[in-house]
């Protein structure tokens, strides 16, 4: 996923994601930095979380987010990931 910032700086960078019984776990990275942690994307029904990847160092312009596939939650159908909305603050 690519997504641009006007100015040079440190954001908080969010991403609204779907949790369902199809999504699985995943670790994150941006420009290369991996995020803190891994997000479990399962849930028994559909629901949305806004998931913070933490604090990064942005250049000005074009950024990307990288998703990889972990482990599958035990519970969970597949390892599909699904984002909506990335926020910087």
């Amino acid at each position: 996923m690519h997504f641009s910032v006007p100015p040079r700086g440190r954001y908080e960078i969010k991403l609204g994601l779907s949790q369902s019984p199809v999504h699985g776990r995943h670790s994150f990275s941006v420009d290369g930095e991996v995020a803190s942690g891994a997000i479990d994307g399962y849930s028994p029904e559909l629901r949305w979380q806004l998931a913070s990847l933490g604090v990064f160092e942005l250049r000005e312009g074009d950024n990307t987010i990288q998703a990889e596939a972990l482990d599958p939650n035990p519970s969970a159908e597949r390892t599909s990931v699904a984002a909506n909305t990335i926020s910087r603050t």
